[in-house]
């Protein structure tokens, strides 16, 4: 299929969009159909500014330059976030086309917090941050091992989807290739499961995804009180990560350790 650049006007409705001159691909920038018509590249602004005026109707979907598959426009951080931000503002407000959302970590650190504001001691945080990233992430499954007493090593603790729970107060070998990467201060993601740390983490959550392909996984060290608690490890199903998901996967983990070393628990 071939792929026509649109005008800065983007009307996804309209079956001939206007064509400018060819302009090297950008792996930022979108395309987007209506399952008849497909219409791109253009950038995130365009895109967002789409949206935002009903011009692009909820129904299509995107894929960015990069991307083998496509997704409907709710399944976008970006889309997402402009809801969000169109919220705060007023449905009267629309972005500018040079409107830039926050970033990715940003955006994640800033809903976080507000996820967090109700925990009662560390042990919540960690928990309410559980349920963040794999709301943010979309991730079906999610463990969080942290270091208990008598320290012999972290203990699966919390966990988000079924059966994960059979995990619960298991105590993970020192060895085990994602601890040690942990302890290294370094997070695992990718969406081609090759390395060893990797595949530690798709062992543990792929048992349990009945029977469904892992198609990502990610851990990310979580510290506080200026040393580390534990970790977070996820699954996702059938899709991979990208690289903003990295980014808000340290979002979420900057909030939970502001979250802890700023409050006072009795």
């Amino acid at each position: 299929m071939a792929y026509q650049p649109v005008s800065l006007e983007l009307q996804i409705r309209d079956k001939q969009p206007s064509v400018p001159e060819l302009t090297p691909l950008n792996a930022c920038d979108w395309f987007v159909t209506n399952g008849a018509t497909v219409v791109g590249p253009v950038t995130t602004g365009l895109l967002l500014r789409g949206v935002s005026f009903g011009r692009i109707p909820h129904e299509c979907m995107v894929r960015q330059v990069g991307w083998n598959d496509w997704r409907f426009l709710e399944e976008t951080r970006e889309v997402r976030s402009l809801r969000r931000y169109k919220d705060l503002m007023g449905n009267t407000w629309h972005p500018t086309p040079g409107f830039n959302l926050p970033s990715a970590k940003e955006d994640a650190r800033l809903r976080t917090r507000a996820d967090l504001i109700a925990a009662r001691d560390p042990g919540e945080v960690l928990l309410l941050g559980l349920h963040a990233a794999t709301q943010q992430i979309g991730a079906e499954l999610g463990l969080i091992h942290r270091f208990r007493e008598p320290y012999v090593g972290m203990v699966t603790s919390y966990v988000v989807g079924q059966p994960l729970w059979y995990q619960l107060g298991d105590v993970l070998r020192q060895d085990d290739p994602v601890v040690i990467a942990a302890c290294q201060h370094r997070g695992v993601i990718g969406s081609r499961i090759q390395s060893a740390a990797q595949t530690a983490i798709a062992r543990r959550l792929s048992v349990f995804s009945g029977g469904l392909p892992l198609g990502g996984v990610a851990m990310l060290p979580l510290f506080g009180y200026g040393r580390l608690l534990g970790m977070l490890e996820l699954g996702r199903l059938r899709r991979g990560f990208r690289s903003a998901d990295k980014a808000t996967l340290e979002g979420i983990g900057q909030a939970m350790t502001e979250r802890i070393d700023g409050s006072h628990w009795a």
